[in-house]
């Protein structure tokens, strides 16, 4: 099952409906300092590859920022995933 949701929150319900691939966003990889140590100091999924039990968590950066047009603390991407069926 493949899930796309906007926050990488719910991450624990997402695990207990079966998900095998969950897509988010949200975060912006932190975008302003101290965001990302925060979030790291939480153990939140702020931006990258998380493997969670058998769910696989990918969190983008995004491309664009949150709220002001500047980021000081993480980078911008742009994911292309490609999937292919189970073998």
């Amino acid at each position: 099952m493949l899930v796309v949701d906007h926050s990488p929150y719910e991450d624990e319900e997402i695990i207990a409906y079966g998900a095998d691939l969950q897509i988010s966003g949200h975060t912006h990889a932190g975008q302003f300092f101290p965001l990302r140590m925060i979030y790291d100091m939480l153990n939140y999924h702020a931006y990258g590859d998380y493997q969670i039990g058998n769910t696989n968590l990918l969190v983008s950066a995004g491309i664009s920022g949150w709220g002001y047009p500047f980021r000081n603390e993480a980078h911008t991407s742009y994911d292309v995933i490609e999937l292919r069926p189970a073998e």
